[in-house]
């Protein structure tokens, strides 16, 4: 129950099947035993709080928000094999003076607004950063997870074709949605596969001699959410690692490198689709359920 104990609440740990065992255990005589049999003092919930409480202060002295994290991280980086590190990354940076559009920063909470900091943390292991090196050719990026309060969860997954399944190979948590903020993310995961690998990632239409060259072993596309802080990075991200092709290497579209935006334009696929069929479906299923009536 350690792993659940961080966001625990009463009523959680009252439905918890590892606390319905130990009833049933302690309690045989009883069909359905309760806390309240164990104990009448723990038929109240604000009891029951308490002792989590206790708990919580145990194993994390520090809480469960940033100062939790970055000790989180140093127990990690103490006591664990570095093939078992998975908080990568704790970020705290000052956040860019220069204005940005509307629409990247939208639906920030009131938390992350009263922070004048860029915080980010990325989660991946040494094992994942192998995995995306090897298997990663169709990649998908969205962060339109909220399961943190002040924090947007941004992962990147992709298909394995081996397994014929969907891989999550990093999580990172952040409080804002800029392109300056999805710039440090890319950069950080670059360097995360680099330290774990000695590789950089290599994308198809900026690495490859011709259309037959690394399709085993390069980026082939990258699908994005609908959000422009990630649309517009993707074009600084792609130019910069333009700098580090070696000068004798030969670039598909060496002749468009000036264009900042154009690598996106070749190589990014975003969520728009989905969106375009489902505005259509909606307008064609009450003229469906007319004629069905």
């Amino acid at each position: 129950m350690v792993d659940d104990l961080a966001d625990l609440t009463p009523r959680r740990f009252l439905r918890h099947p590892i606390l319905k065992s130990f009833l049933r255990q302690e309690l045989p005589h009883l069909v359905n035993p309760t806390l309240a049999d164990w104990h009448v003092s723990l038929a109240n919930r604000e009891h029951v709080k308490s002792y989590i409480k206790q708990a919580q202060e145990v194993h994390y002295p520090f809480g469960t928000g940033w100062k939790g994290v970055i000790n989180l991280k140093s127990y990690q980086d103490a006591r664990l094999p570095k093939e078992h590190h998975y908080i990568r990354r704790t970020l705290a940076l000052p956040l860019n003076s220069e204005p940005t559009d509307s629409d990247e920063d939208e639906e920030i909470s009131p938390q992350a607004r009263k922070d004048d900091r860029l915080r980010i943390i990325v989660c991946m292991t040494p094992e994942a950063s192998r995995r995306l090196l090897a298997s990663g050719r169709y990649l998908q990026s969205d962060i339109g997870f909220r399961r943190i309060i002040g924090f947007k969860e941004f992962e990147v997954a992709g298909m394995e074709r081996d397994a014929n399944t969907s891989i999550i190979y990093c999580r990172i948590y952040l409080n804002r949605m800029t392109a300056q903020a999805h710039q440090r993310v890319f950069e950080e995961i670059e360097a995360i596969v680099f330290e774990d690998t000695g590789k950089r990632l290599q994308w198809h239409h900026l690495h490859a001699t011709d259309l037959e060259d690394g399709l085993d072993c390069m980026i082939l596309s990258w699908t994005a959410d609908q959000h422009r802080g990630q649309e517009k990075v993707s074009a600084f991200t792609f130019r910069n690692s333009l700098l580090l092709c070696r000068p004798s290497q030969t670039c598909m579209r060496a002749n468009d490198c000036s264009k900042t935006y154009h690598h996106t334009s070749t190589f990014i696929e975003i969520f728009v689709c989905a969106l375009c069929i489902t505005s259509v479906l909606s307008s064609f299923v009450p003229q469906l359920n007319k004629y069905d009536g």
